[in-house]
């Protein structure tokens, strides 16, 4: 089973609710989390993508030890280029000795995609900027980690001059370049004002200074400071981020024209922009389906750029994927002329297997193979079944041993 291809970001998050060391005991791999991210952003490539972008917030970091990483490739084949880097890297460290796949204080220090909030976004650029500065996620770095700031998501804003207006008539020096930017600097803004009022309140009760800022991240309140944010939104998004003492946040348009699902465990939290590879990669049987088919609204200020005059406008938009999605749980066949593998990997496999997997998928899809990648479970009969029945004519397993 898979999703509609379309021409449209991808977006994936994991907050991790429990420590390395618990997927290490319980899964056989401190790497749980980034693997299952790799997985869940190749289920959602498609061909319109032009990029890609990963980032990670590790939390409760030494003081003097970086917490926030952020990774972000615009050149062709960008996720395989993003992930085997990073695999490369820490086999270098595994190889020299300095890192123990195995110890999760190990993985967390020395790699850095070994936090608990791990990130990932697949590019359809629309703004006319391709370079790599405009991949997600955009970054917003201080030296409190209760102001920085990661945000990305798949979205389009139809009101950003107005936008950027408000920003000037605060005062403020905003770039104008993508609505990803005027994002990213309006939750910045309420972030930053919520912050100044906890810190001045906490410092002048006469707190010492070292207790502060585990004070600010008790006492922040990001729903108010997210909802505040996108009062003036229009337009349809779906937007993720997270703040460098470990808060995350996900929102979507109030019309729900950009897809988004979620799944939360007492393990982890996951979203995704598409239903079905949340359900594969997590090995859930159903996510009950509550997504809008279609949504709409007024769109003058749309019109209004183009013309510089204010025009009445409506708009909506379909679906179409998630049409599809339904007719397909009631084994509805997609017309499909590319021959059909799928690839089976082992839960504990190590970088290595997965870096030889990715590429090796890649090439097969050169020569023309539509190829799904997906974590062998326990009933692998079950599962082999069920991709038979999907229409996959080859099945290969791969093993950490």
């Amino acid at each position: 089973m898979s999703d509609f291809l379309k021409h449209e970001c991808g977006v994936a998050a994991i907050r991790l609710l429990k420590p390395l060391s618990y997927f290490q005991d319980k899964y056989g791999s401190t790497l749980w989390a980034f693997n299952k991210l790799l997985i869940l952003m190749e289920k959602q490539y498609n061909r319109g993508q032009d990029g890609a972008g990963i980032g990670c917030v590790k939390l409760n970091m030494p003081l003097g030890q970086p917490y926030l990483f952020r990774t972000r490739d615009a050149s062709k084949d960008a996720l395989t280029s993003i992930f085997n880097g990073q695999i490369k890297k820490l086999n270098k460290k595994v190889r020299r000795g300095q890192v123990n796949l195995k110890d999760a204080a190990d993985i967390k220090n020395n790699f850095d995609y070994g936090g608990e909030i791990l990130m990932g976004h697949l590019r359809y650029g629309t703004s006319g900027l391709f370079d790599e500065g405009s991949c997600h996620p955009y970054l917003r770095r201080t030296n409190w980690p209760t102001r920085t700031l990661m945000v990305l998501g798949n979205f389009n804003m139809t009101n950003t001059p107005e936008l950027n207006q408000r920003m000037i008539e605060r005062g403020q020096h905003p770039v104008f370049g993508t609505d990803t930017q005027t994002v990213l600097e309006e939750i910045g803004y309420h972030l930053d004002e919520a912050h100044t009022d906890l810190y001045r309140a906490l410092r002048d009760s006469g707190m010492p200074g070292p207790e502060i800022p585990h004070a600010i991240s008790s006492r922040l309140n990001i729903q108010e400071i997210i909802h505040n944010s996108a009062k003036q939104w229009d337009g349809g998004y779906a937007i993720m981020g997270a703040i460098g003492n470990g808060d995350y946040f996900c929102l979507r348009d109030p019309h729900g024209i950009r897809p988004c699902h979620y799944l939360i465990t007492d393990e982890f939290i996951a979203v995704a922009s598409e239903r079905v590879p949340l359900m594969t990669v997590f090995e859930v049987e159903s996510i009950d389906f509550k997504g809008a088919i279609a949504g709409g609204g007024r769109y003058d200020n749309l019109i209004g750029k183009f013309l510089n005059q204010s025009i009445p406008a409506v708009g909506f938009s379909i679906g179409f994927e998630r049409i599809v999605m339904l007719l397909l749980e009631r084994d509805f066949k997609v017309p499909s002329s590319s021959k059909k593998k799928a690839y089976l990997i082992d839960k504990k496999a190590t970088p290595e297997l997965m870096k030889k997997v990715i590429s090796q998928a890649n090439e097969e899809r050169k020569n023309g193979y539509k190829i799904s990648i997906n974590v062998m479970k326990k009933n692998k009969k079950f599962q082999k079944e069920l991709l038979s029945k999907d229409g996959y004519e080859e099945i290969r397993e791969f093993f950490a041993d």
